[in-house]
């Protein structure tokens, strides 16, 4: 469980914490209050460090294969890549947000998919002439 930034309480479930964004906030089960991790924190714009530890676990890991051989280090790179992903969300700060801006965010989101769509059917189409 995280920590509010409404309430403070520990009522973040982790898999909210780890779907919610601006369009699909969390809710936190103590007050109702929604609050989401902002993309430039999801996307490792501000999370280097956590993305920079699991990628260099990973590495170390690749290298020991190439050093001993073992087939069972390569299986474990996926795992301690997760770690470091769980790590990362651990790390990722919470802001509070409006049911308002929550839909607002949504239709934003919703309209910038319809114009990428619109604009790749237009291309194709103009292609194929």
């Amino acid at each position: 469980m995280f920590q509010c930034p409404h309430c403070k309480n520990k009522g973040i479930g982790i898999w909210a914490k780890l779907w919610c964004g601006s369009d699909a906030p969390a809710q936190c089960k103590y007050c109702g209050e929604l609050s989401f991790v902002h993309s430039r924190y999801r996307f490792g714009l501000q999370s280097a460090r956590p993305l920079i530890v699991s990628w260099l676990t990973i590495g170390l890991c690749i290298y020991l294969f190439f050093v001993s051989h073992p087939m069972y280090v390569l299986l474990a790179v996926p795992f301690i890549w997760l770690a470091g992903r769980f790590w990362a969300l651990a790390l990722l700060p919470l802001q509070p947000i409006t049911q308002q801006q929550s839909v607002a965010c949504r239709q934003f989101g919703n309209g910038f998919i319809v114009v990428v769509a619109i604009l790749v059917i237009t291309g194709i189409t103009i292609a194929s002439l």
